[in-house]
């Protein structure tokens, strides 16, 4: 909020000499970063509200080029390419929508959200976000292989959404 205050605090103590190292106390120096956070917290405000605000409009956008998509498919008009410039506008569109959700993601992972970590096992939660994105990617006749020979142990203790999330992110970043 904004009548709080926020202080870095940092304590070194102070020795009599350098041979005996006989603490005889202390020096604390307090940083104000009140202003660091306020700015912070603004940008992951903007950040949010602007992703939240753009894709509203580009969701429309998709919606209104879904039906141009139908409406094309059975008519007249693909014979003059027109069907290659609604596909053109589609892709950005998802470009532009994807670039927009990966700002809300990070804006949300920035801000001080609470994590839920269990014990989870990579190999099934990788298997899993894989089946997920199997059907973005049959156009692109990738073949999935989930290797955990390098994992020290089976189980983690992670927040199974966000992990979901980042898995995710990795995987449609690494082919756009």
């Amino acid at each position: 909020t904004r009548n709080q205050q926020y202080y870095h605090l940092v304590i070194n103590p102070l020795f009599s000499d350098e041979i005996s190292k006989e603490t005889i106390g202390a020096v604390a120096v307090f940083h104000d970063i009140t202003k660091n956070k306020l700015l912070e917290q603004m940008r992951v405000d903007f950040v949010a509200n602007i992703s939240h605000e753009v894709r509203t409009p580009l969701a429309s956008i998709q919606g209104s080029l879904d039906l141009l998509q139908l409406k094309l498919a059975s008519s007249e008009i693909t014979k003059y390419r027109g069907h290659e410039y609604i596909e053109k506008i589609a892709r950005n569109t998802n470009r532009l929508l994807s670039i927009f959700q990966d700002l809300l993601n990070l804006s949300l992972l920035e801000s001080e959200m609470e994590l839920y970590p269990a014990l989870l096992d990579l190999k099934t939660v990788a298997e899993q976000v894989i089946g997920t994105l199997r059907s973005a990617f049959v156009d692109k006749n990738l073949i999935f292989t989930i290797e955990t020979h390098l994992l020290k142990k089976e189980e983690y203790s992670l927040d199974q959404n966000l992990f979901e999330q980042i898995l995710t992110n990795l995987i449609e970043n690494t082919f756009k």
